[in-house]
């Protein structure tokens, strides 16, 4: 098993890329309290109605007390100093935020952040995966380099699927992909946005595969699509539960929507469908899933066989 390392690669200061309005607008700064210390993250927004945050989840997982900050202007001008932000995190004036959903071998956290700016704006997934040779580029706050919203300019080396385990003991097992970068991406771009020429979302910051930071792991946009349309599944499983027919299938619909080719969300919609008995549309889903995953189709064919006997409840 390969050794990767968090970013914690110290770096002089360097001259900072100058990063886009529609960029800031979707990129967030985190942090949080540790038993000696503070510790900071970037994110990135993912659902701007509800305040939803994708970062790390060895960030997540370490720290107590989190608050979010977008990026802050003085006098129309970009704050790029740390020590304005920190100060604001101090005095509690910081986002409160709560975990909805994590997958820690993906290294994803999804957070809900309470009365983000209007102005904040979700990130464009790419439809497109990685290829070798593709420009990127990253934003993030290098805590090291006394430096925030700095974005850096990378080209990509590859993308596999990666397993690992960090120094603290998380285990990873997903899809990343590895850039190349002329300056170390340091403490603070975990968590980053990695965005493509079009300036849609490529991938997530989530470790250096070097020690020196000049070569970064990043996982996968297609992994955080999917991980945000099976959290909507989760939450559309949960109102369901709670006797919410409504939120279930607005849920359930979002999680299709976000990941039409994955089995589990369509599996998930058929759940709520059942309970609704709307049986028509259950079975198209449960059709969807075995398609996609070859281990459902005997559920589905079992439960095809039987359609008659739940006919007789709905449809």
């Amino acid at each position: 098993m390969r050794e990767f390392f968090l970013l914690l690669v110290l770096a002089l200061p360097v001259q900072a890329a100058a990063p886009s309005p529609e960029q800031l607008s979707q990129t967030v700064v985190l942090y949080g309290r540790q038993q000696v210390g503070t510790l900071q993250a970037t994110g990135f927004v993912v659902d701007a109605a509800r305040g939803w945050v994708v970062t790390t989840w060895h960030f997540w997982s370490s720290v107590s007390e989190p608050g979010v900050l977008p990026p802050g202007f003085d006098k129309g001008v970009l704050e790029v100093a740390p020590s304005p932000y920190m100060n604001r995190y101090f005095r509690g004036e910081g986002h409160a935020a709560r975990l909805i959903w994590y997958e820690a071998a993906a290294d994803l956290a999804l957070v809900e952040v309470t009365d983000l700016p209007k102005s904040v704006k979700q990130v464009a997934f790419s439809a497109d995966p990685t290829v070798e040779g593709q420009q990127v580029q990253a934003l993030g706050n290098p805590f090291a380099r006394n430096a925030m919203w700095e974005l850096d300019a990378g080209k990509v080396t590859g993308s596999r699927d990666a397993i690992w385990r960090y120094a603290h003991g998380q285990e990873i097992a997903t899809s990343v992909f590895e850039f190349a970068v002329e300056k170390p991406l340091v403490t603070g771009f975990s968590g980053g946005p990695v965005f493509n020429e079009k300036g849609q979302l490529a991938g997530m910051v989530i470790a250096a595969a070097t020690p020196d930071g000049l070569s970064v792991y990043a996982v996968e946009a297609a992994i955080i699509e999917r991980f945000v349309a099976r959290t909507h599944a989760h939450i559309a499983l949960k109102q369901q539960q709670k006797g919410d027919a409504a939120g279930a299938l607005t849920h359930a619909n979002l999680a299709v929507g976000y990941a039409p080719g994955d089995a589990a969300v369509h599996f998930a919609r058929a759940r709520v469908y059942l309970q609704q008995v709307k049986v028509a549309e259950a079975r198209s889903d449960l059709a969807a899933a075995a398609k996609r995953f070859p281990a459902m189709r005997m559920m589905y064919q079992m439960w095809d066989a039987g359609s008659a006997i739940a006919k007789t409840h709905g449809k």
